[in-house]
């Protein structure tokens, strides 16, 4: 998957960004896979049962960066509701 280069405001901007993006790489990417007859709510309530907060986080991230903001942060809640004492879903959630 191509993602769309990042802009930094300068060197130090990207050097306070670095270690975010280097914990984004450690994060296990899990592939669930779905029914072709799932719509859209139904998908997010089986993500929540079967990966649980990564999944929701990786997916929102992936929204976020494709412009679908509001998307995104409704996925973040999720996350957050369903592990309130991990800190990544906060942390991307501040930055959308």
């Amino acid at each position: 998957m191509r993602m769309p280069p990042a802009i930094f405001c300068g060197k130090k901007c990207f050097a306070d960004h670095w270690k975010r993006h280097k914990a984004w790489h450690r994060i296990p990417i899990v592939t669930v896979p779905r029914p072709a007859s799932r719509t859209s709510a139904e998908d997010l309530a089986g993500l929540e049962l079967e990966g649980g907060y990564d999944i929701l986080v990786q997916k929102a991230t992936m929204k976020i960066l494709a412009g679908s903001s509001s998307e995104g942060e409704v996925m973040l809640l999720r996350a957050i509701a369903l592990d309130n004492t991990r800190g990544m879903a906060y942390r991307i959630l501040g930055d959308a």
